[in-house]
């Protein structure tokens, strides 16, 4: 199974990570030699737009149409139609049908 899943036009910005790992990092487990690590694939489903300097980490989905503000940290699964952003990102807006950008700004 892939590990990061794009799906088709989906936008990405410039600076955008996608962490596909989880992992112990303490001292602890690299003493012992029995680091685990999990790798938990990142899907970003149809028309999803993942705006500059955005953060995807392991395991989550952005839902078809959705969107990720520049610099939002994404650490839920987000919704089909959903805008997201902050850190860690939050619903901003559902949208509906065609996006009117003067409604959702005013």
């Amino acid at each position: 199974m892939p590990k990061i899943i794009i799906g088709d036009n989906v936008g990405i910005g410039g600076n955008c990570q996608i962490w596909t790992h989880v992992g112990d990092f303490s001292e602890r487990q690299h003493d012992k030699n029995d680091y685990k690590e999990k790798i938990l694939p990142v899907n970003t489903r149809n028309g999803a737009v993942c705006y500059s300097g955005a953060i995807l980490n392991p395991g989550i989905i952005v839902g078809k149409r959705s969107r990720v503000y520049a610099l939002g940290m994404v650490t839920k699964n987000i919704p089909d139609n959903e805008i997201w952003g902050g850190i860690p990102a939050k619903k901003i807006i559902i949208r509906q049908g065609k996006m009117n950008m003067k409604k959702a700004l005013s």
